[in-house]
């Protein structure tokens, strides 16, 4: 996990412990209480969601690249043998 996906996740995480503290502590009554619970969790697991994707999408890219770079050195590599033999 890079440090920017490890201070994302540190920040849901303290945002979901902060939110339900204040929903705990708040004066309202059980069902309200558990209602904003709820929708709490419901916003947080979207956004682990769209941040799992967009680390999915940027591992895509960095195999891909690696992939060329590998099928480039290779080329690179027989390119050069032949020119030794």
């Amino acid at each position: 996990m890079s440090r920017s996906s490890n201070v994302v996740f540190a920040f849901l995480i303290g945002a979901a412990a902060g939110a339900v503290t204040a929903l705990l502590l708040a004066p309202a009554n059980g069902s309200e209480t558990r209602r904003k619970i709820r929708k709490g969790i419901d916003d947080l697991s979207s956004a682990a969601k769209d941040e799992a994707r967009g680390m999915g999408e940027t591992a895509e890219r960095n195999v891909g690249a690696i992939k060329e770079a590998a099928v480039e050195a290779l080329s690179t590599y027989r390119r050069e043998m032949e020119k030794g033999s």
